[in-house]
C-alpha cells in the first residue's frame, strides 16, 4: 500500500465511523422524542384524571349537602308536627 492509498483508506474508515455515530445519535434522538411524546400524553391523561376526581368530589359534596338539607327539613317538620299534636 502506498501513502495515498493508506490516506484514502483511513479517510474512508473515518467517514464510516462518523456515519455510524450519526445513525446512533439519530436513534437516540428518536427514542428521546418518543419518550417526550409519551410523557406529554401521560401528563394530559393525569390532568384529565385529576379534573375528573375533582368533579366527582364536588358532586359528592353537593349530594351530602342536599342530604343534610333534606334531613334537617324532615327533622323540623317532624318536630313541628309533634308539637302541634
Amino acid at each position: 500500500m502506498d501513502l495515498e492509498q493508506l490516506k484514502s483508506h483511513i479517510d474512508e474508515k473515518f467517514q464510516h465511523h462518523e456515519a455510524m455515530d450519526r445513525m446512533r445519535h439519530s436513534g437516540i434522538d428518536r427514542l428521546i422524542e418518543g419518550h417526550a411524546e409519551a410523557l406529554k400524553d401521560n401528563k394530559d391523561a393525569i390532568l384529565m384524571a385529576h379534573s375528573r376526581v375533582d368533579e366527582i368530589t364536588t358532586q359528592i359534596k353537593t349530594v351530602k349537602g342536599l342530604g343534610l338539607g333534606v334531613a334537617s327539613a324532615a327533622t323540623v317538620i317532624m318536630g313541628w308536627i309533634g308539637l302541634s299534636k
